[in-house]
């Protein structure tokens, strides 16, 4: 890799003449890198280490960031388990009053068992 040959722009220039096609490639990758500089982050979670391009405050690369996510559902779902079952009964009234087109139609729970 050569500095480029039509004169230095510079310490830190970006115009490089490339002696072979996958250089440029390298060059390519090196512009890639100083231009997301602090928002190149490495995976948080154990055993992972991935190396990606945060968004915001991202911790996690794509992959763990959703089995993370889903183990934080299933936590929240099992520490408020009466709650879940009160927003589905709530989506199942809302839905079934727009199926029979009534405002008021009435819908009892189930008498739970145990």
């Amino acid at each position: 890799m050569l500095s480029g040959a039509k004169g230095l722009h510079g310490p830190l220039s970006r115009r490089f003449e490339t002696q072979r096609p996958s250089d440029r490639y390298v060059v390519n990758a090196m512009d890639v890198l100083t231009e997301v500089g602090d928002r190149l982050r490495t995976c948080k979670r154990p055993g992972c280490g991935r190396a990606f391009i945060a968004v915001k405050r991202q911790e996690h690369c794509i992959d763990c960031a959703k089995a993370v996510q889903k183990a934080r559902v299933a936590s929240w779902r099992k520490r408020n388990a009466q709650r879940v079952r009160d927003l589905a009964h709530e989506t199942y009234v809302r839905r079934k009053r727009r199926e029979s087109g009534r405002r008021n139609l009435k819908i009892e729970r189930r008498p739970r068992k145990g």
